[in-house]
């Protein structure tokens, strides 16, 4: 086990370069880093909270796409 390997593999997959029966790692990736802020969102309840992350998740969604192309 050398960590080279680990970074290497790890660099090409956030750049896209993965085969494609390991679709989910990316998804397994984003779900993890998403889920303390939804954990947030399911304790507090209030409106405004919940439409500044829905704005955030906006920007953030068009900014990605808008990168991707």
């Amino acid at each position: 086990f050398e960590w080279k390997y680990f970074v290497d593999a790890f660099v090409k997959m956030s750049q896209g370069d993965f085969k494609y029966h390991l679709w989910y790692l990316p998804m397994l990736i984003g779900l993890y880093l998403i889920t303390p802020v939804l954990r947030f969102l399911c304790r507090v309840e209030n409106k405004k909270t919940v439409e500044y992350f829905l704005v955030l998740f906006l920007i953030v969604t068009c900014v990605l796409n808008f990168l991707s192309t």
